[in-house]
């Protein structure tokens, strides 16, 4: 594979899905100014270039901006359950050396994942998970971890049973747009490429 003239031995695709789960939209101004949205590749020089997957056309204005080994991501704004999903391709060996930075302001820490199925019962269990300090001790730590394991099981359980459907009708009703599906059926994540 080549790029501009080169040849390439590793080419890899990585694809970034950024989501608004939360209720309110999210403008350009509660974008820090100090710590932009970005994507952030790792390795040195190994940025090849990076596209807009979805929406392809939006009133939102969504553009992204390549420089050096960081994307940088804009938009006027994303409403409630909208999003942005771009591919972005470069040398490195796994999506691994790939994050996303940035602030919001007021809004939760920029995290790495999977777009959450079961979103009624995940808030539940961290919650009643969170809220427990455990000691630093690793031997003691185990023990009551499995200690909360036991009695927080009792409570989880029929809630589940309630949570699960009701995050299952929500996606049915809901849905979140095809392109946000990350994994490929018959391509590999990453790796050489002749």
């Amino acid at each position: 594979v080549q790029h501009d003239g080169t040849l390439l031995n590793t080419l890899t695709l990585t694809k970034i899905a950024f989501w608004n789960n939360g209720r309110e939209p999210i403008r350009s101004n509660d974008i820090a100014s100090a710590d932009p949205l970005r994507i952030v590749i790792d390795e040195p020089d190994s940025l090849l270039s990076a596209e807009i997957r979805y929406p392809k056309k939006s009133p939102n204005s969504c553009v992204i901006t390549k420089s050096g080994n960081e994307v940088y991501i804009q938009f006027d704004y994303l409403s409630s359950r909208e999003g942005m999903a771009i591919d972005v391709y470069h040398t490195a060996e796994s999506g691994k050396s790939v994050s996303i930075a940035g602030t919001i302001i007021g809004g939760r820490k920029l995290v790495k994942g999977e777009i959450d199925d079961d979103l009624f019962i995940v808030p539940v269990i961290r919650f009643l998970i969170g809220w427990v300090p455990l000691p630093q001790k690793q031997p003691l730590r185990k023990v009551l971890g499995y200690a909360l394991v036991l009695l927080v099981l009792p409570i989880v359980m029929p809630l589940a049973f309630i949570l699960i459907p009701a995050g299952k009708i929500y996606r049915l009703l809901n849905p979140i747009p095809p392109e946000f599906n990350l994994k490929d059926g018959n391509e590999s994540e990453s790796g050489p490429r002749e």
